[in-house]
């Protein structure tokens, strides 16, 4: 990202280029950092410093050329958070966060995800055209309704590599919901060690029942997540092979469960 130290991004306006740097080779243009809350805290204090140099430079001379790159910063996670938790530099947060803009993630998207989806797939398309064997592939009505329906928690990267691999999975030209499914990679969930949930300490603030509703209500919500919103999938998630009772168990422990597409998905 900054080369070696004598590059005169470190030093300011001044200096002879002796390597060339993303940063460099941003000049008058644009630099992208993907996922900022990474960066070591070596490589906060540059960019901070990085920062900080050319503005003071361009305050004693707005004329001075290179211009800085404009930087945008994307974090998958709550950058304020980390400024709280110690991992991100407060001063560089407040540097990148002169104007900020949220994106919601796929599964707030709506039917937008359904046009990203076909996308990628046409330019699977595209790429394997020329490959012996492939043939041009297409979703099913009920593959985009699995689409919409799943949460992915991997966001672009977690539905560009589910539909690259149904695409080459899929036995024909249409790609199924099943094929989806097969193709999907059910990702850990972070929830509390078993031993946390089985070593309570008993007494008389104990409540039984309430603790196996709330299992029952993770696990529930797990299953309907992994299967995209099918209830008769994530009926066999659980083990639970009749689905009316599987259904009953949603009324029961998990409130407004999702309505899916129960036909001809039984």
């Amino acid at each position: 990202l900054f080369g070696e130290q004598d590059s005169r991004f470190q030093r300011g306006l001044s200096g002879k280029i002796e390597t060339s740097t993303f940063v460099e080779k941003a000049v008058n243009g644009t630099l992208y950092l993907e996922e900022v809350e990474t960066l070591s805290a070596v490589a906060q204090s540059l960019l901070l410093e990085l920062i900080e140099n050319f503005e003071a430079a361009k305050l004693k001379n707005p004329k001075a050329r290179p211009n800085l790159p404009r930087i945008m910063a994307s974090s998958k996670n709550d950058l304020f958070e980390a400024v709280l938790s110690g991992s991100f530099s407060e001063q560089l947060f407040f540097k990148l966060s002169a104007s900020t803009i949220a994106i919601p993630s796929l599964s707030e998207r709506g039917d937008d995800i359904l046009k990203i989806a076909d996308s990628m797939l046409k330019n699977m398309n595209r790429l394997r055209s020329y490959d012996v064997g492939y043939s041009e592939k297409h979703f099913s009505p009920a593959a985009l309704s699995f689409i919409k329906n799943k949460k992915w928690r991997g966001n672009l990267m977690e539905l560009d590599a589910t539909v690259r691999r149904a695409a080459l999975s899929a036995q024909r030209d249409t790609i199924t919901e099943q094929d989806i499914f097969d193709a999907s990679i059910i990702l850990p969930e972070k929830h509390e060690s078993a031993g946390a949930t089985l070593n309570m300490e008993l007494g008389e603030n104990f409540d039984l029942e309430a603790e196996m509703k709330k299992l029952a209500k993770h696990y529930l919500e797990r299953a309907m997540e992994q299967s995209g919103g099918n209830r008769a999938k994530a009926s066999k998630l659980v083990g639970i092979s009749n689905y009316q009772t599987f259904t009953n168990w949603l009324e029961r422990y998990v409130k407004s469960p999702n309505k899916d597409s129960q036909a001809g998905s039984k």
